[in-house]
């Protein structure tokens, strides 16, 4: 799987609960976040995503490459190392998602693994596009590498 693409087998439809739901757990008090009126009068054309939603979404969309049988991790000692974004443009509620994850990099890094994964993700109904990296080390696991 390191380097093959992964792509959703649909397109992911972002809703302005999901919105809601975030930007409130993240406390981003931006009324364009929870208040369709806000975000239209700001010039949106709906709910706006706060910026980490997509970074979320992405770590969800690279669950199936991440959890692939053949690399052979135990992803219960996973722990996050990092993340890079590249957003263009705005993520609203009623965006459909195209995205593609692949693996960068798998290695050992002393004694864990340390894997790199890129998701990239476009909305098919409108202006937004991402390129999320995210990466994360599998405790004491280098040894589980084959």
């Amino acid at each position: 799987m390191n380097g093959q693409p992964h792509h959703l087998q649909e397109p992911f439809e972002v809703s302005r609960e999901a919105i809601r739901d975030f930007a409130r757990a993240v406390f981003a008090d931006d009324p364009v976040h929870v208040d369709v009126a806000a975000a239209q009068s700001a010039g949106h054309r709906d709910l706006v995503a706060p910026a980490t939603f997509a970074s979320a979404l992405a770590l969800r969309f690279s669950q199936p490459v991440r959890r692939d049988p053949g690399l052979g991790l135990d992803l219960t000692r996973m722990v996050h190392g990092g993340q890079t974004s590249v957003l263009h443009g705005s993520l609203c509620a009623g965006d459909r998602l195209a995205a593609e994850t692949r693996i960068v990099e798998l290695r050992a890094a002393g004694r864990h693994v340390r894997i790199q994964t890129v998701t990239a993700m476009r909305a098919l109904n409108g202006p937004f596009e991402a390129t999320i990296t995210h990466t994360c080390l599998i405790l004491n696991a280098a040894g589980d590498l084959t």
